[in-house]
């Protein structure tokens, strides 16, 4: 700090020229206290370059408030105001004590401008801070509201996903369960194909194989016999149906001698039916083949019609 200004900063009660500087809007508004307007032309009065930029920033001031164009007041405004001031009471003339205290401004301290100074910047902290608390609320609210949109349509989209999710446990139950009926049918067609392959292999290396017909009780039936050793194999179709108190007996009949029973057939659902028995005659022991209805139990002699006959 130079002579001159500890010289103005002395006379104008310990104010700085920064801090009068950081006055000078205030001045051109005239909206100082009377103790800080007298300081700041105080030192004004001692500092030229402060006193243009003082100048200057009135007139600009006060050009602002002339640049606003003119509105001529409504003609009944005059008679309204005249009106009501004419309706107060006269005012109150101040004590000489409370008049006295008022006839001089004081020069502000440096130390007041700063406790006035530290105020405000105080009371700037706390608007900044009630600012940015409510900005906070603000996005906060604005961060649960979304959250919330998004939750709503992640539930929705989560629904959505175990309607399908259960669609398809179902379907593929299903397709599970037409797998099994598909393998068990498959395995049933299996066990045929190796009974009628086992069949076709008694049937080509066989000792015997005869032709069977249908008779006049049966006229649409037919079948084959084959025998290997003691194993016969009789193949059979459009049989005449047998009910529950009755069997098929199978016969093997000797050239010029009575009807051997050679074993009890059960009932077989279809057309067709195979049944592999043995039986107490040889190849070259009987002559014929015949099946008969008896009985359940069977006979020893056939009693019922005979729907098979061939040898």
């Amino acid at each position: 700090m130079n002579k001159d200004e500890e010289r103005q900063r002395n006379q104008s009660d310990g104010w700085s020229r920064a801090e009068v500087e950081a006055m000078l809007p205030a001045f051109a508004l005239r909206a100082l206290e009377a103790d800080e307007l007298l300081a700041v032309e105080t030192y004004l009065r001692g500092d030229a370059a402060m006193r243009a930029r003082a100048d200057e920033l009135t007139a600009s001031m006060h050009g602002l408030a002339y640049s606003v164009p003119s509105v001529a007041p409504p003609p009944e405004l005059s008679a309204q105001i005249l009106a009501r001031v004419g309706a107060q009471t006269p005012p109150l003339t101040a004590p000489a004590s409370a008049a006295s205290k008022l006839t001089r401004p004081t020069a502000v301290s440096a130390t007041h401008f700063r406790n006035r100074s530290g105020l405000g910047r105080r009371i700037g902290i706390w608007w900044r801070a009630n600012a940015a608390s409510a900005a906070i609320g603000v996005a906060a609210a604005a961060l649960l509201l979304f959250t919330g949109l998004y939750m709503v349509q992640l539930q929705g989209r989560i629904g959505d996903l175990e309607d399908q999710l259960s669609a398809g446990v179902q379907e593929l139950a299903a397709l599970q369960a037409e797998m099994v009926q598909i393998e068990e049918v498959n395995a049933l067609l299996q066990e045929q194909i190796r009974g009628q392959n086992a069949q076709l292999a008694s049937l080509t290396s066989a000792d015997l194989v005869l032709a069977l017909a249908g008779t006049e009780d049966a006229p649409n039936a037919g079948g084959l016999f084959s025998l290997t050793a003691d194993q016969a194999t009789l193949v059979a179709s459009n049989l005449p149906p047998i009910g529950e108190d009755q069997t098929y007996e199978l016969w093997l009949i000797p050239d010029g001698g009575a009807p051997a029973p050679a074993g009890l057939l059960s009932a077989q659902s279809g057309e067709r039916a195979i049944w592999t028995i043995t039986v107490p005659l040889r190849s070259g022991e009987f002559a014929l083949v015949g099946l008969s209805i008896e009985p359940a139990g069977g006979s020893p002699a056939p009693t019922g019609p005979i729907v098979l006959l061939g040898g």
